[in-house]
């Protein structure tokens, strides 16, 4: 779930949005009207990108993007998550696709 300070940006989607990490997949879950559950297998993450405007710095939040290899331009990821999570799930996921 999203912190409290996403609030600011995202009021009706901050507490909708999360995500979970297991030892084949990354879940994460997101959306305003429909709701969306995104099963990423590690093995095909290609790219994690983590975004802050002076904004977000501030209250420290960021949003991350995962890219998914052999789709084209397929992603998923959560707007103004925790910034300190979003570097740590980086972190995570690299020594995962060292496996």
């Amino acid at each position: 779930m999203s912190p409290a300070a996403a609030r600011f940006f995202d009021p009706f989607t901050y507490r909708r949005q999360g995500f979970a990490l297991t030892p084949l997949l990354l879940l994460v879950r997101s959306g305003r009207w429909v709701y969306r559950l995104s099963l990423v297998p590690h093995a095909k993450i290609q790219e994690l990108e983590l975004t802050q405007g002076p904004l977000q710095r501030r209250l420290g939040l960021a949003c991350w993007t995962v890219r998914v290899a052999g789709t084209g331009i397929l992603g998923t990821g959560i707007k103004n998550s925790d910034a300190e999570t979003a570097r740590a799930l980086a972190v995570r996921l690299a020594q995962m696709s060292l496996r």
